[in-house]
C-alpha cells in the first residue's frame, strides 16, 4: 500500500490571498519533502509535464497542490498523486454541472438531497483524477471515467477535498 502525506493549511485572513497560497504551497512541499527524505539538504527540482502537471526531477516522489478560498492542500506520495479542494460557492451551479457531468451523473445530481455537496464532491473527484493522470483540463469533464482510487479528505465544512492514487493509499493528514 502506498503512502500519501496530505498537508492542509488555512489562512486566518478573510478573503483570498494568492501570494499567501503560493508561499504556503511552496513551504508545505519543502517541509513534506524534508520529512519524507529525512534531513537531507537535497530538494529535487520541479519541472512540468506536457499538460502542465508539475513533477520532481530525479526523484521517486510525486506531489500535487490545490487551493480554494482560505485553504491550501499539498499531497506527497511514493506514487502518482492528484489532489483537489473546492469551496462550496453559493452561485448557481446547474449550468456548470450540466457541462461537466455525464448523463448518469446529471441524473444523480438531479436526485441528490444536497446538490451543492454532490456537485463539489464530483468536481473535486474528477479534478483530482485529471491531476493524477496529468491530463489537466485538456479533457472533456463529461467523459471522465475515473480508473483510480479517489479518497475524501475532511478539511472543513463547505469544502470538498479528494486525493487520487492508483490504488487505495494510507493517507496521513497534517495541519500546517
Amino acid at each position: 500500500m502506498s503512502k500519501v502525506l496530505v498537508y492542509i493549511a488555512k489562512s486566518e485572513a478573510a478573503g483570498i490571498n494568492i501570494e499567501w497560497q503560493r508561499q504556503k504551497a511552496k513551504g508545505m512541499l519543502r517541509d513534506g519533502l524534508q520529512t519524507w527524505l529525512g534531513e537531507t539538504k537535497f530538494i529535487p527540482s520541479i519541472a512540468k509535464g506536457v499538460h502542465g502537471k508539475p513533477y520532481l526531477q530525479n526523484s521517486d516522489l510525486y506531489f500535487n497542490i490545490s487551493h480554494s478560498q482560505r485553504y491550501v492542500v499539498c499531497a506527497i506520495s511514493d506514487e502518482e498523486v492528484g489532489i483537489d479542494i473546492q469551496f462550496h460557492k453559493k452561485d448557481e451551479i446547474d449550468k456548470v454541472a450540466r457541462r461537466m457531468m455525464s448523463a448518469k451523473e446529471w441524473q444523480e445530481y438531479q436526485e441528490a438531497s444536497d446538490k451543492s455537496k454532490f456537485f463539489y464532491d464530483l468536481w473535486a473527484k474528477k479534478e483530482s483524477y485529471i491531476k493524477y493522470t496529468g491530463e489537466g483540463l485538456s479533457v472533456d469533464m463529461r467523459l471522465i471515467n475515473i480508473e483510480a482510487c479517489v479518497q475524501e479528505i475532511a478539511v472543513a465544512e463547505q469544502y470538498s477535498c479528494m486525493v487520487c492514487t492508483k490504488e487505495r493509499a494510507e493517507v496521513e493528514e497534517r495541519l500546517n
